[in-house]
């Protein structure tokens, strides 16, 4: 893999700006750190270190989902700054669960 550290804002409603993802360069993996908007704590409600070693951008986007109880989609969104609130609907999918 030759790809650039970085880290980016999470694009979802209920959720902090101050939320924030990226990928460690060292590790080769990406990472996470999650607020709610009323969360008043210095420490993120949900943090998925570098050490948890999620090597793509679709793993983190399940560990994010199981761990915020939300659709796998929404999260991917969420990840690359397309809030799940604007996602097209196609008919008889199930709605989305909101934390």
């Amino acid at each position: 893999m030759n790809a650039r550290a970085f880290s980016r804002e999470f694009d979802l409603p209920g959720w902090s700006e101050q939320s924030i993802w990226g990928f460690d360069e060292m590790l080769e993996c990406y990472w996470a750190s999650r607020w709610r908007d009323a969360d008043r704590f210095d420490a993120p409600r949900v943090s998925i270190s570098p050490f948890h070693l999620v090597p793509t951008l679709n793993a983190l986007a399940r560990v994010i989902a199981e761990q915020l109880g939300i659709d796998d989609d929404d999260a991917y969104l969420a990840l690359v700054g397309r809030s799940p609130l604007n996602r097209v609907r196609l008919p008889g999918r199930p709605p989305v669960r909101r934390p």
